[in-house]
């Protein structure tokens, strides 16, 4: 499909024009085949689609949590002994802040 895209005119890629490109090619192309619920090419394809989406949230977590870290940083001086005693007692923002009250 990404070859059969570029024979499109338009702009960028979206996702419009990506479902376009790809109802035009099932109704031009004969070697495509039709999945079905239950058939394993469908069944496959489900898999492998679940997985990229848990790759996909699992590298947004990463970087969420990256940067809380950078942002913990620039907040505290980590050269000192102060703020690396306070997380390694308190290791969550939520805990740091409860510290407050």
């Amino acid at each position: 499909m990404h070859q059969a895209s570029t024979t499109y005119r338009g702009e960028g890629k979206t996702d419009a024009r990506d479902a376009f490109v790809i109802a035009d090619q099932a109704r031009i192309r004969r070697d495509v085949s039709t999945l079905r619920p239950g058939d394993d090419n469908a069944l496959d394809l489900r898999l492998l689609t679940t997985r990229r989406l848990d790759v996909v949230h699992d590298g947004t977590r990463q970087i969420n949590r990256l940067e809380y870290f950078l942002a913990l940083e620039r907040v505290l001086n980590l050269t000192k002994k102060g703020p690396v005693l306070l997380l390694t007692v308190y290791q969550t923002l939520v805990a740091i802040c409860r510290l407050e009250t």
